[in-house]
């Protein structure tokens, strides 16, 4: 775990193998809630959903390029796990 201090904080956790699995961000003692994230992986590693507060976005796997944003109309960004 991680993080940076001050007014504003953020703390940062990891699995085992150093992927960031939570990302949480306060002003003073108040969660911002549009900085609430959790990712979740799969056994290969690839990212396969983000949780921001409620809002949860799945992704798949596409073979060719890596992690593909299902939720989205335009061509998706691309995550490699590195």
């Amino acid at each position: 775990m991680s993080s940076r201090t001050g007014e504003n904080t953020a703390t940062v956790t990891y699995d085992a193998i150093r992927q960031v699995v939570g990302d949480v961000a306060a002003e003073g003692t108040t969660n911002r809630l549009n900085e609430q994230l959790e990712y979740g992986f799969d056994p290969a590693g690839n990212l396969i959903n983000r949780t921001n507060n409620t809002l949860v976005e799945n992704f798949q796997v596409n073979s060719s390029e890596g992690s593909d944003h299902s939720d989205s109309a335009e061509k998706p960004p691309v995550f490699k796990n590195h």
